[in-house]
Parts: structure tokens; C-alpha cells; sequence
């Protein structure tokens, strides 16, 4: 059947609830754990905005529900607020879904779906091979597009098999993450000192959680809609709260927050190499590469049927509301929507701004569109109805509440980084010159091309404008940020490692510690003061060498020998630019360092003596580096931590890297290869905690073998392993 919107009503209640569970199910909650236990901290304050945030998405599927019943039309959200609100506001809500946020969603989980399986095939697609991802990613979207072309039979077709799979993989995820012996329920107690960066925290379970609207959009392809949309509305988002909850309840168990702050690789992929070894892992990535098209497919799907019925109204050119005539579909608006996505896939590689920049956006728009209950309520009091929201007005005043704090706190925590990210009020900013664009358009009956290539030009020189330079969150990698100019510092201490070939260190610049018994972690090494394990190699760089071998001292027997070289007692310093360039060793169970400790350890003791680790990296994450800090109450597990992340399959053991901090009273800053990518002030602290940063430190280069952390070493590891050093170096502030 054939609606007066020019499209068939094909889609039965499982194709509507594969919609809006697969089309919000998508990247969030398989990449946002590490984020959120990273920036939040706290686990019980985690569990509370996943069920917080779930229970607001729910109170607005409800309000909308009662929408989509009174006006079952394709276009959802525009629908509601044109009855509501008229066509000013319906416009600007169009124009940007059009323009701005539709492209902005789909092309950052394009960016991550080709990331993702260039990772997996381990090609390498980093800044040497720049166009590979945005290659990977545009091809995926003219794929999607051709199959949402064939109709909606079709793309709800595809689109209930990836929601399968998502639910699935989520389903084995929770079950494997219950069933892992070191696992504790212990790990979800709230941690003293309560939770940081809420609004941080905010923003990703709301990116979770968006989509939920998606199968509004739809209402008029949806067989007996006045029924079915309420159904499908709310069975969605009640699945959709539990899977999340109990996945993140799941994580939990499985491992304590500081643990799931460090896993770069990913919480899910580290859960099921626990159990299943490397080959879960792969499994569990090919999951999320199939979770991350379905909620792409679904966009494609759903977000052109608003442009096309903003033409179908008169609020667009007419070629936007062309449906076409035997498949059914809006295909100059997919096709429009998609060149835009390819477009911004090309143009902006890093979409880490964009992602707040859409939900601040978009999620503004749902303020108004679950509002459109109240307010027609009250205007249209007699109008039909066939399901009106439970607990009325309290189910939507709870989602207007709940968003608009949601909001407050995004915005608030992007400005207060430090770093300030002003894309959210860019977002904004777009949004609300849709008023006088409309005012402009409405005044030409038939408007000109030229008019849409204004709109078109201006509305991507605000994207451009509010994606600004690109943050790296988790440690992404970005264009080099602005440090304090060389000029301020002044070289204070370095090894350049000078000499010839299978000599020892400079005695008079590092001391070799000895021991083999776990070094508080559990590890697996004995450290040596041989040359074996520690040398130059006659070309400017120094060897760390983990050895495999039986090695008997101090009363212990280990099979692995290594070397841990400090400069305790030979150069302390509080304060400065601390360097290293260091090509580090690869496979699992390796832990190779570089970090500072506090001269008072032999008084205070660790971690009251405070550490900053410049550089930290385990083998089973061969693309990812962690900055952290350590001081009573936030140490171990629980420190302060920063990740930086190679892209595209690369690896740091390939090549050397140049690693720092800049440590000055009160602030640390965090550098790979020039990239700031971590700063901590003492406002990262809870209450209570002390920050410890304000005497000298020593520095300490190692190469640990096993422990708590990076696990043993297995059968994929070679030896001998080692690290290598081209220099240390020292600054202080000059003068």
C-alpha cells in the first residue's frame, strides 16, 4: 500500500523494533566504557547515568509515541514540531539534518567502521597512508546507500540482521563478563571521593543512547502505524536500557575501573581475549564492525524521510520529495544525504568534536519535539489520539528535565577543559541562523539555486568553523598542539647514549637496580645489572634486553631476565620537560616504561612519593601508550590516566617514538610524537586525595616481563625483546 506520502507501508512491528534497537545499539556501548571509566571514574556514578539517561530516553520514546500515533507520517520529529511550533521551527530542524547532523553521525561511524576493519586486517592506515580510512568509509556508506535505494522492505531487511548480531554479541559479552573467575561485584562499589567530568560522562551516554527517535521518522511506512508505533517505541527502548545496563554491569564484574581505563584496545575485546584468547577478541571486533553498520544502515535508512517530507511540504526544493517510482524510496534525498557524508568524510578525518557538537544539536531539538506534547494538548485538545503518554505530564517533564541538565553539564564540561571545545555552541549557533535563513527563503516563491549553494556554502563553513583542531579523546591522534615554545627551556641533563657497542651505561648517570621478586606487580623478571641485559649498541641508542632464561638470585628463580635503570642519586629534578625517544619492544606480557618517581620514596614510601609514567605500554595493546599519575588514593588501578592510540594497524614497536611531560606547579602535560594528548591539574582530583607533584623526581627506564597488568607472556611471544633508546633529556624553564 502506497501512503499520500508517496511511500508503501512495508514495515511490520520486527522490522520497526529492529530499527530502533539497531539503529541506537551502535559504536557507544562498546566504546564509550574505557572513555567514561577514564574521564567519570566512578563506577556506580557510570551505572547511574547509563540508567538515568536510559530512563529518559524512555520517558521521551514514550511522549513521542503519543506523536507518532496522532501523526503517523514519515519525517517524525519535523512532523511534530511543524504541528506544533509551524514551519520556522520544522525548517530549521530539516535544514539541519540535512546539512549537518545526519552527515556529521554517519560520517564519524563510517570513520570508526574503517578504522575498525583496516585494524583487523592490520593495514596500516595511519598518517603515511592517510586516505585509506576515509576511502574504507565512503565506500561503506555508497553500499548502504544502494541498499536503502532498493526500498524500505530491503533496508529493514538488512537492518533486523545486524540488530541480531548486535544483540547477540551483547547477550555472549554479558555472559562471558559474569562468568570470568577474577570477576567481582565488588568492583561496582561507589570509589571515595566521588565521580569527575560529568559532563563528559553526560555526553557519552547520550551519544549511546541517540537513535531512539529514528523509527519515528519511518511512522509512514510502518503497517498500521497508529498501532504499531507505540509498540515498537516502547519495547525498543525498554530492550535497549537493559542490554546497556546489564552490559555496563557486566564490564563491572569483569574488571575494576582503573583496570577499564587503560584498555585502549577495547573493554569488550579485552573480556573475550580473557576467556577465549586472541580469537575472541577478533570475534567481538567483528561483532562491533557489524553493530557499527547496522546503526549506520538504519540512519541511512531513516534521516533522508526528513528532507523529503520538508519538500513534500514546500519547505525544499521539490527534487528533495521525489520518491522514486518503482522502488518507493526518497532517493534524492538519500542520495544528497550521503554525497554529504562522503563529502565530511573527506574533508574532517577526526570527528571527536563533531560527536558532541551532534548530540548538543540534536538533542536540543528533542527538547522541543517532546515538549510538542504538551503544546498540543493544549491547542488541538480534541484531536484523535490512539495512544496518549502514560503518567502524563510527568513522563515528559522528566525527559526535559533530565536533558536539559544533560545539556547544561555537556556544554559546561567541553568550555571548562582545558583545552576549550566550543563546537557544542557552534552547534548551536547553526542552528538558530536556520531562523533567518527560512525568513530569506520564504520570501521567493521559487527559490534559486544560487540561494541553496549559499545555504549549502554557509552551513558548512560553520561546521568547518565548530570542528576547530581535533582533540584526540582516548588518544587519538591529532595535528601536533602548540607546547611551550623551546626557547623557555633550557637543557638540563642528557644521555645520548654515546658510546661503543656492548658497553655498559654511564655509571655516573644511571644506577641498575637488581631483584626478581615482583616489584609490588606481580611480575614475572629478574633485573640484572649485566650487559646483557642493558648496552649501548655502538650507533647512538641504548638496549634494554628481556632475555628468556633461568636465572637464580636473592633466593628466587625466574625465567626471564631484564634490566631497570634509574638516576636516583646520579640527577633529581622538580619541575621541567622530560623526553625520551624510544622504539619500544612487541608481544604480549611485555610492559616497557618510562617514568619519574619522587626522590622521598626511602621516607614517605610509594605512592605518597608520587610517580608520573611519561610512557607505559602492555603487548596486548600494540597501538596504544598510557600517561599516568600516581599518588595516595589514586594509584595502581585507580590512577590518573591518560591513552594515546595509533590508527590504521599501526604499531609503536615499528618505529621510534618521541615521548614527554611538561611538569610544571600544578599541571601536567602529556606528549607523543609532539601531540599534547593528556593534561592533569590538581581539579582531576577527588576530594581528599593530595597532589604529590612538587618536589624532585628521579627518571627510571625498564622492561618488565609479566604481571598483573599486561598478563604473561604466551606462545606469540618472541625472544629476546627489546627496547631501544636514542636519548633522555631534561629541561627546565630557562632563566
Amino acid at each position: 500500500m502506497t501512503t499520500d506520502d508517496g511511500l508503501r507501508r512495508v514495515i511490520g512491528f520486527g522490522g520497526g523494533l529492529a530499527v530502533i534497537v539497531g539503529t541506537t545499539i551502535g559504536s557507544g556501548v562498546f566504546r564509550k566504557p574505557t572513555t567514561l571509566a577514564r574521564d567519570v571514574g566512578d563506577p556506580a556514578t557510570i551505572l547511574g547515568l547509563w540508567v538515568a539517561f536510559g530512563l529518559v530516553s524512555l520517558c521521551g520514546a514514550l511522549a513521542l509515541a503519543e506523536l507518532s500515533s496522532m501523526l503517523p507520517r514519515t519525517g517524525g520529529v519535523y512532523v511534530y514540531l511543524r504541528a506544533a511550533y509551524g514551519d520556522a521551527a520544522a525548517f530549521v530542524f530539516g535544514w539541519l539534518y540535512l546539512l549537518v547532523t545526519t552527515p556529521a553521525t554517519n560520517g564519524a561511524l563510517a570513520t570508526f567502521f574503517g578504522e575498525l576493519i583496516l585494524g583487523l586486517a592490520r593495514v596500516p592506515a595511519g598518517p603515511a597512508s592517510p586516505w585509506r580510512v576515509p576511502a574504507v568509509a565512503g565506500l561503506t556508506v555508497l553500499v548502504l546507500t544502494a541498499v536503502n535505494l532498493l526500498g524500505a522492505r530491503m533496508g529493514s531487511a538488512v537492518q533486523t540482521v545486524f540488530t541480531l548480531i548486535k544483540v547477540g554479541a551483547l547477550l555472549v559479552l554479558m555472559v562471558v563478563s559474569f562468568t570470568l573467575p577474577e570477576g567481582s561485584f565488588g568492583h561496582l562499589a561507589p570509589l571515595p571521593g566521588g565521580p569527575r567530568a560529568l559532563g563528559v560522562g553526560a555526553a557519552s551516554v547520550i551519544w549511546a543512547y541517540d537513535g531512539w527517535i529514528s523509527v519515528s521518522m519511518i511512522a509512514g511506512e510502518v503497517v498500521a502505524a497508529e498501532r504499531l508505533m507505540r509498540r515498537i517505541i516502547i519495547a525498543g527502548m525498554l530492550a535497549i536500557a537493559l542490554l546497556y545496563v546489564g552490559a555496563n554491569v557486566g564490564y563491572f564484574f569483569a574488571m575494576p575501573v582503573g583496570e577499564m581505563a587503560r584498555q585502549a584496545a577495547g573493554v569488550p575485546q579485552t573480556i573475550m581475549a580473557a576467556r577465549f584468547g586472541t580469537r575472541g577478541a577478533v570475534l567481538i571486533s567483528l561483532a562491533i564492525l557489524c553493530s557499527v553498520v547496522g546503526a549506520l544502515n538504519g540512519n541511512v535508512l531513516t534521516r533522508p524521510r526528513v528532507p523529503y517530507a520538508l519538500a513534500r511540504d514546500g519547505l525544499a526544493f521539490p527534487f528533495l520529495g521525489r520518491a522514486h517510482p518503482r522502488w518507493a524510496t526518497p532517493y534524492v534525498s538519500i542520495l544528497i544525504q550521503s554525497a554529504a557524508t562522503v563529502v565530511l568524510v573527506a574533508l574532517l578525518r577526526d570527528f571527536d568534536r563533531l560527536t558532541t557538537y551532534f548530540v548538543v544539536v540534536e538533542w536540543s531539538a528533542l527538547l522541543f519535539a517532546v515538549a510538542a506534547v504538551i503544546v498540543l494538548r493544549h491547542r488541538r485538545p480534541d484531536a484523535p489520539r490512539p495512544y496518549r503518554t502514560p503518567g502524563y505530564p510527568w513522563v515528559p517533564l522528566v525527559f526535559l528535565a533530565g536533558t536539559l541538565a544533560g545539556l547544561v553539564a555537556i556544554v559546561w564540561g567541553e568550555i571548562d577543559r582545558a583545552s576549550p571545545n566550543y563546537s557544542p555552541l557552534w552547534g548551536l549557533l547553526l542552528a538558530g541562523a536556520g531562523f533567518p535563513v527560512f525568513a530569506i527563503w520564504r520570501r521567493s516563491l521559487r527559490p534559486s539555486p544560487a540561494a541553496a549553494g549559499l545555504v549549502v556554502a554557509g552551513s558548512l563553513g560553520l561546521l568547518l568553523a565548530g570542528c576547530g583542531p581535533a582533540r584526540p579523546p582516548s588518544g587519538a591522534p591529532s595535528a601536533p598542539a602548540p607546547s611551550t615554545s623551546p626557547a623557555e627551556w633550557t637543557l638540563a641533563w642528557s644521555d645520548e647514549f654515546e658510546g661503543p657497542a656492548g658497553a655498559s651505561v654511564d655509571p655516573g648517570r644511571w644506577v641498575a637496580e637488581v631483584g626478581g621478586h615482583g616489584w609490588g606487580n606481580n611480575e614475572l623478571e629478574y633485573y640484572t645489572d649485566r650487559t646483557r641485559n642493558a648496552y649501548l649498541d655502538g650507533g647512538g641508542s641504548l638496549v634494554i634486553e628481556a632475555l628468556r632464561e633461568r636465572f637464580e638470585g636473592q633466593g628466587v628463580v625466574r625465567e626471564y631476565t631484564s634490566a631497570r635503570l634509574k638516576t636516583q642519586g646520579r640527577f633529581e629534578q622538580a619541575y621541567g620537560r622530560f623526553e625520551a625517544r624510544i622504539k619500544i619492544p612487541r608481544g604480549q606480557g611485555m610492559w616497557p616504561a618510562f617514568w619519574l618517581l619522587g626522590t622521598d620514596i626511602p621516607t614517605v614510601g610509594w605512592p605518597r612519593c608520587g610517580e608520573i609514567d611519561v610512557m607505559e605500554n602492555i603487548g596486548r595493546e600494540p597501538a596504544a601508550v598510557h600517561g599516568s599519575m600516581h599518588g595516595p588514593g589514586y594509584s595502581g588501578g585507580s590512577s590518573v590516566t591518560g591513552t594515546y592510540a595509533l590508527l590504521g594497524g599501526e604499531a609503536f614497536a615499528d618505529a621510534f617514538h618521541d615521548f614527554a611531560v611538561e611538569w610544571e606547579p600544578a599541571i601536567v602535560r602529556f606528549f607523543v610524537d609532539g601531540r599534547l594528548y593528556e593534561t592533569r591539574t590538581p581539579a582531576d582530583l577527588r576530594p581528599g586525595q593530595v597532589w604529590v607533584f612538587d618536589h624532585p623526581f628521579f627518571v627510571i627506564l625498564n622492561v618488565a616481563v609479566g604481571g598483573d597488568w599486561p598478563g604473561a607472556p604466551d606462545a606469540t611471544t618472541a625472544f629476546p625483546q627489546t627496547m631501544l633508546v636514542d636519548y633522555v633529556r631534561v629541561y627546565r624553564r630557562a632563566g
